[in-house]
């Protein structure tokens, strides 16, 4: 059987540990079950501290269809940063926080830069690249969106990738 690596949190496996003393677990199955619980519990807390970067508007040639890549298009840019924002409060100290300004540099490069053929390619990069640079952002919410986007003789309202990417 091949070996399964879970990753939890401090907390989580003093948890686990408290209830293995207390003996509530019998067998390695028991608590491989118990670090699950703790894992699925964990995707749906959402923290509290949020930086909302709302209507981010860039041009970029990303696409699959010449049109795209050729006269470009416009792209609407929003990104959530969860983030323990508590220090910065009480500290008033733009180092203790994530600079927001440097996340909408990032994006603005990544969606103006370079071409992809995929909207999720770009959400992609965004995303890693705001958690490779924010040690701070525990958790990154991306959506990049084509306004008026002509399909088979129509025209949509518009298109969008959505990825949320965790520490």
């Amino acid at each position: 059987m091949p070996a399964l690596t879970i990753t939890i949190t401090d907390q989580q496996r003093q948890l686990i540990e408290a209830e293995i003393q207390q003996g509530s677990y019998a067998g390695s199955s028991d608590v491989i079950q118990a670090a699950l619980r703790l894992l699925e519990a964990q995707k749906h807390e959402r923290p509290t501290d949020r930086i909302l970067l709302e209507g981010m508007h860039f041009f970029g040639y990303h696409g699959t269809r010449s049109e795209e890549t050729t006269l470009g298009q416009r792209f609407v840019v929003d990104i959530e940063l969860h983030c323990d924002l508590q220090a910065a409060g009480e500290s008033d100290d733009l180092s203790q926080t994530v600079d927001y300004s440097e996340v909408y540099r990032s994006a603005r490069a990544i969606v103006e830069g370079p071409p992809f053929k995929l909207t999720e390619a770009v959400a992609e990069r965004i995303a890693t690249t705001i958690l490779a640079q924010h040690a701070r952002v525990r958790v990154v919410h991306v959506k990049v969106a084509k306004p008026q986007v002509r399909m088979e003789g129509t025209v949509l309202t518009g298109s969008a990738v959505e990825i949320v990417r965790r520490r």
